[in-house]
């Protein structure tokens, strides 16, 4: 987790694919079909071949599913 500086604001994680579809409990072409196919978040792109999800969306992502579920 990121650590909150004093007064400052507390910095999400930046998660790698794997780090995504182990949560997501998928493969990393399964989190890429839900990007294009359920509107999951899109990454960050740091480099040419570095690519990081915000923690925070992603769990919002995974919150709202449930509650869809629920609620359904």
């Amino acid at each position: 987790m990121a650590e909150e500086s004093i007064g400052g604001p507390n910095l999400d994680q930046l998660l790698t694919a794997k780090e995504v579809a182990s949560r997501l409990r998928v493969t990393i072409r399964t989190l890429y079909r839900r990007i294009e196919d359920s509107g999951f978040p899109l990454p960050i792109r740091l480099g040419p071949n570095c690519v990081r999800w915000n923690e925070t969306e992603v769990q919002q992502w995974i919150d709202l599913r449930r509650e869809l579920n629920i609620a359904a």
